[in-house]
């Protein structure tokens, strides 16, 4: 339970005192988490790292859901200030950029399934089998995710 909680507080730990110092808060976060990470299956057991992975996710479970609330209640508001001709236009950019994400992800994914056995092709290796071009256009648009990059 300890390590944990210095899990927890590590981060403002490292913060806070580079900060007063008028050093970068952040690159000390980082570099206190590389630290960690390096040194810490070491000195912590792995009951207490899984346990640590566990309440981490479930930290994170907590603040995203936090934000989509904080995002909820703006939105009403956010929504008011706006004219009928703002709301139709962000509407439209929402679907171009949606559209734009989506061309571009499956453009990107068939050379990367093809190019590199067209290459073993060109320098004489063994012929391989294609995979069909429905597998990869699945393959690209499973790819495609919403704002959850973890």
């Amino acid at each position: 339970m300890v390590e944990n909680t210095i899990s927890l507080l590590s981060p403002f730990i490292a913060f806070i005192p580079a900060n007063e110092l008028g050093c970068s808060g952040v690159l000390a976060v980082v570099t206190m988490g590389l630290f960690f990470g390096r040194k810490g299956p070491r000195v912590i057991s792995a009951e207490t790292r899984l346990q640590g992975t566990a309440v981490w996710e479930v930290l994170t479970f907590l603040l995203e859901g936090l934000i989509f609330i904080f995002i909820g209640l703006q939105l009403p508001q956010v929504i008011q200030a706006l004219d009928a001709g703002a709301i139709v236009r962000m509407i439209g950019i929402s679907f171009a950029i949606a559209a734009a994400m989506i061309v571009t992800r499956i453009a990107c994914i068939f050379p990367g399934a093809y190019l590199p056995r067209w290459i073993d092709g060109q320098l004489g290796r063994e012929k391989p089998r294609y995979p069909p071009w429905r597998h990869i256009l699945f393959g690209g648009w499973a790819g495609i995710r919403g704002g959850d990059l973890w």
